[in-house]
Order: structure tokens, then sequence, then C-alpha cells
């Protein structure tokens, strides 16, 4: 059941669009900033540095779009095909030979692997892309944009949060740790639009992403109300690549396993109701 709906998912037109949307994004953003410096006449190995080029650099000029762009994809891996189903009576079908429950559930384990491969691709030939296109030689210009004491970061690492100094030391690996935050976020959330998606209409399916976007902007609200170096409550910048504190990054992984197993509580009882 589940190999043939992950096989249904790889096939399903809208899934290939909202993969290749988010591909075009991941590659084009490194190509964009070439372009960009070359236009302007500059040196590329004086006025950028690789760790720029990602995407979900925590100073990228993407990182604004993302709270609007990740509700939205949520929905592509499994919430749309989901309702499709039933429009066309097959989650009867289906439902009349393996069962509700087995049925749920195939489908919310595509929604966490889709969501999953949604974005570790794209991501991955966005660093990729990143490496490959601009040097990692700039260091200074690194240092003196986020601190003040250059000297300082060079030789106190002792004195500076654990991903700020794996940006800076070891910047490829910090990229691939954030890459792995974005993609577990996006699967979790793929998971909570489409459990909401089992509770209404198939015509209602874009009001499916409201429980994942109050998430995001209630979080990000949240964050700016506790102005706190500690702990943020912001998805978006949890999952960026710098400026976040080990504080933050547990909470981080706390509130994707709860939101997990309530998901997984809530298509439980769901389960339960329509078997008796």
């Amino acid at each position: 059941m589940i190999r043939y709906q992950l096989t249904y998912l790889l096939q399903r037109r809208d899934f290939r669009v909202s993969f290749l949307l988010m591909l075009f994004i991941a590659g084009g953003y490194p190509v964009f900033l070439v372009y960009t410096k070359l236009m302007q006449g500059a040196d590329l190995g004086t006025v950028c540095d690789s760790r720029y080029a990602y995407m979900f650099f925590s100073h990228s000029d993407l990182m604004d779009y993302f709270p609007f762009i990740f509700p939205i994809i949520s929905l592509f891996p499994a919430a749309i095909s989901f309702n499709i189903d039933r429009n066309t009576n097959y989650y009867n079908i289906i439902v009349s030979k393996c069962g509700v429950r087995k049925y749920l559930y195939s489908y919310a384990l595509i929604a966490i692997l889709g969501g999953l491969f949604m974005m570790i691709f794209p991501l991955l030939i966005n660093i990729l892309f990143s490496y490959a296109m601009f040097p990692h030689t700039n260091y200074g210009l690194l240092y003196s944009n986020f601190y003040e004491d250059t000297y300082d970061l060079a030789n106190n690492y002792s004195s500076y949060p654990f991903l700020q100094l794996l940006w800076h030391r070891y910047p490829i690996l910090s990229d691939l740790y954030s890459a792995l935050r974005a993609s577990v976020c996006m699967s979790v959330f793929s998971l909570i639009t489409y459990v909401t998606s089992v509770f209404i209409q198939p015509k209602y399916t874009f009001m499916s992403i409201i429980p994942v976007s109050l998430l995001v902007f209630s979080g990000r609200y949240l964050t700016e109300m506790l102005d706190s170096e500690v702990i943020s409550l912001d998805f978006m910048q949890c999952i960026g690549s710098l400026e976040t504190s080990e504080c933050s990054i547990i909470l981080f992984w706390s509130i994707l396993a709860i939101l997990t197993v309530i998901s997984f509580a809530i298509l439980h009882l769901k389960t339960k109701k329509d078997m008796i």
C-alpha cells in the first residue's frame, strides 16, 4: 500500500510541478547572485562568500518569503491528492479493500516522506551550486558583518554558540544541518496539513494550510514579543544557518516531535470514529 502511494505521489503532476518550482528556486538563487554581482562589475572572490548563497542563510533575501511559501508547499505531498481521491470516490474503493486505518496511516507516511523529498533534494542542489559558484575565502567580510571584534571570534571560539562556530569553521556542515532542519520541518508541516484535510471538504483543501500558517506566524510574533537572544519560537529563524541558539534548536526539535505525536493522535481518533 505504501509503495503504491509513494509511486502515485511521484507520478502526480501537482507534486512534480511544486518540486520543480522548489528546485528552480534553490538552483536559481546562487545563479541570480552570481549574475547580480557580475552585472555590478564585482569580483566574486572579494564581495561574496559561498555561505551567502545558501537559500536558508539567516540573512538571505528569500527568508522573508518562506513564512508564506512553507504552508503552501505543505499542501502538495499528501493533502491535495487525498482530497482528489475523495472527490473521485477512489477513497471508498481503497478503504473497502484495505480498511480506513491502513489507508489513512499510509497517507500520513507519504505526507512525511513527500515533505522530506520536497525540501532535501532542492536544498542539496542549492548547497552544491553555492559552493561551486562562490569561493569560501572571504572570512574578513563575514566576520566584520556580524561581529564587532574580529580578532575575538578568530581566537576565542569558546565564547560563541555552537551553531555560529559551526557556521564559521565548518560551513558546509552548518548548511547541511540547516537543510536537515528545513526538510524535517516540512515533513511535519505536510503531516499537519494532511491531517487537517481529512476533516474538511475536498473543495476547501486550500484551507488545510491554516494550522501551519498559524504556527509559523504565531511563532514569529511570540519571538518578537519575547525579544530573547536565547529562545526563539520562529520556525524560519530556527531553520536558518546562523544566529540560532542551542536552546532554540532543542525547543525546535521538541515542538516538531510534539506536533507529530498530536497529529497521529488526532488521526488515530479519526480512524476509530470511522470504524465504529
